[in-house]
């Protein structure tokens, strides 16, 4: 088990030992923090460094109101996204290489604040990409379907799990391509674009989780994940 960010996490086996996947929220303070690994005999301290994330300057979507109703809506959407992001497997499943979803362009970057006519404010916990509707979306890399359902405010949204504790999700789908139980392969179609739910016009949002935390899902497109 380790110990970082106030959190505990899993260790995996892997060829060179082991490995724990460590998500840094986006309210974490920059500078250096603790990481305790514990093992069966001893306890191992070390450093984790997180560095200060430019800043991003709000953005207001007119077009969207935040009703009560649809407040109920995405908590109610938010808590079976949780639900499914609980899960943890021993096999790591992905590539170190990722393929991106679409070849579309950004078009609202993780991170970035935003605010909803009715008063609702947000940080963006994903990347969208804009996208005609219709494109396929695609696996970036292997994984299984733990989620293929329509929902209130996430529209057609597929969640694969890629082993240990990491999962991607897709929403605002037009069509959903999979079933849940189905193991799928790096560029395998999983559905296609579309503006289904919350939304204002055609894109994939696209994210990506590390033990229930949204990362940058950008960070992980570029840099890839050993």
């Amino acid at each position: 088990m380790a110990e970082v960010l106030g959190r505990r996490l899993p260790l995996f086996l892997t060829d060179g030992g082991l490995r724990a996947l460590v998500p840094v929220p986006l309210t974490t303070r920059p500078g250096e923090h603790t990481v305790w690994v514990n093992l069966k005999n001893r306890r191992v301290k070390t450093k984790l460094t997180v560095v200060k994330r430019p800043a991003r300057t709000e953005r207001t979507l007119k077009g969207l109101t935040v009703t009560a109703e649809v407040a109920t809506s995405l908590r109610s959407d938010k808590a079976q996204l949780v639900r499914v992001l609980k899960a943890v497997s021993p096999e790591a499943l992905w590539s170190p290489t990722w393929r991106y979803p679409v070849p579309g362009p950004v078009s609202a970057e993780y991170g970035i604040p935003r605010s909803y006519g009715g008063g609702a404010k947000w940080t963006h916990k994903g990347v969208d990409f804009a996208m005609v509707a219709g494109w396929p979306v695609i696996a970036p890399t292997a994984g299984v379907v733990v989620l293929s359902r329509r929902m209130n405010s996430y529209g057609h949204t597929i969640v694969l799990s890629h082993g240990q504790t990491l999962f991607t999700a897709y929403l605002h789908l037009s069509s959903r391509e999979v079933k849940k139980g189905q193991r799928v392969e790096a560029g395998q179609v999983i559905g296609t674009v579309g503006a289904t739910g919350m939304a204002l016009g055609a894109h994939v949002h696209f994210g990506v989780y590390i033990d229930r935390v949204a990362v940058d899902p950008l960070e992980v497109l570029t840099r890839g994940l050993p």
